[in-house]
């Protein structure tokens, strides 16, 4: 049973019977008092927010990734979590300005949605919303919640290139630079190859510690180039050039080996170049073959390189057949110590009449000095 209590000392005497099949009573009584006080629960006005970003609580950093450009919802949930009515409601974001909300009027335990759809921009992107209301006597609470997200086509990426002497080391033993005393430049090409802008770009060099940039912020598909130099100093070296950079997301980070190697004596190039056709070495026209017009005439082209460095971008030039059609054994035009030889072939329709070519091969070294080699090759196409 239940009744309204009352102000005051209040006692009450219950009774209970009953009896048994043969009539007989048996009862029992108890005493219950307590005291009706008129003192209440003193007003407690107390306000909650919480953000959410795309259906998300974003409360930390980065927050969800969203598209730039793309509609995104961001929701105010807001509660009265005291115990007194309040009015007047008031949302506002550092961003976004004010938040228009369904209902200003907030009982104990109630809550309210206020949304705002908003265009996501590119990046990082940060807030905080604010949401204050009034209770009968004119006191305000408050409550505060961040929010975050990224607005990003994809994830980050960043990329080096490391260069010494313009060279690209990415192999043993590199190329050959300079001379002992020397100085050596090193070049390290960092590009953001990701979907987000990058900060923080630090670029090192395993053995030459810290590098200078021109910066330290990457946008999105940007290039920067960092150099260091050292003095040469005898010897074949390895080292690694690193970069590393922040993200909305994260970091990010990459690396390139560079090798390279310094010789105590002068640059030695030499370069011999065979060509021969249908097999027969045809330096001159009496030991050139005779092939019939029209039929395959299989032009064999052997590149040796007799020096002491690398020469880079070995290409021949052969005047009377297109560079398209000129194939080699491998995709590398580098020739060294380790690696002194190219074969490369053509195959075009024999001519009528004599045939005499003066065939070229060119290439390039570390200081850009031309080497080359020239061979002759004949043959008779009989009509």
């Amino acid at each position: 049973a239940s009744s309204t209590a009352v102000a005051g000392s209040f006692s009450r005497v219950v009774s209970a019977r009953a009896w048994d099949a043969a009539g007989v009573e048996a009862a029992v009584t108890a005493d219950t008092y307590y005291t009706g006080s008129s003192v209440v629960a003193p007003p407690a006005p107390a306000l909650d927010l919480e953000t959410l970003v795309a259906g998300e609580d974003a409360d930390l950093p980065p927050g969800p990734v969203v598209a730039p450009g793309s509609a995104i919802e961001i929701r105010y949930v807001v509660r009265n979590t005291g115990n007194v009515d309040l009015w007047g409601l008031w949302v506002r974001d550092g961003a976004l300005g004010t938040i228009t909300c369904p209902t200003r009027y907030l009982r104990p335990g109630d809550t309210v949605t206020c949304v705002v759809t908003h265009t996501a921009m590119a990046g990082r992107f940060t807030s905080s919303a604010e949401a204050r209301a009034w209770d009968a006597v004119g006191g305000s609470v408050s409550d505060s919640d961040a929010h975050h997200y990224v607005g990003a086509t994809g994830n980050p990426a960043i990329e080096i290139k490391a260069l010494v002497e313009g060279y690209d080391g990415d192999r043993p033993p590199g190329p050959r630079v300079g001379r002992p005393g020397e100085t050596i430049l090193f070049t390290y090409v960092v590009a953001n190859t990701g979907g987000l802008p990058l900060s923080e770009v630090r670029v090192t060099d395993d053995r030459l510690g810290p590098v200078n940039c021109p910066g330290d912020t990457l946008a999105v598909g940007e290039t920067m180039i960092c150099n260091a130099t050292t003095v040469a100093r005898l010897g074949e070296f390895a080292s690694a050039g690193r970069v590393t950079a922040e993200s909305a997301l994260g970091p990010v980070a990459a690396s390139d080996p560079v090798y390279y190697h310094v010789r105590n004596e002068p640059r030695l190039h030499g370069l011999v170049l065979e060509v021969s056709v249908n097999g027969r070495d045809a330096d001159d026209p009496a030991s050139g073959p005779r092939i019939p017009v029209g039929s395959s005439a299989r032009f064999a082209y052997l590149i040796t390189y007799t020096g002491n460095n690398i020469i880079y971008n070995v290409t021949i030039q052969d005047p009377f057949v297109p560079a398209s059609r000129i194939s080699c054994n491998r995709s590398s035009r580098t020739l060294s110590t380790t690696t002194r030889t190219l074969s490369c072939t053509a195959t075009v329709r024999a001519v009528a009449g004599p045939y005499a070519s003066l065939v070229t091969v060119v290439s390039w070294d570390a200081n850009g000095t031309r080497v080359s080699a020239q061979d002759w090759v004949h043959y008779y196409g009989m009509a």
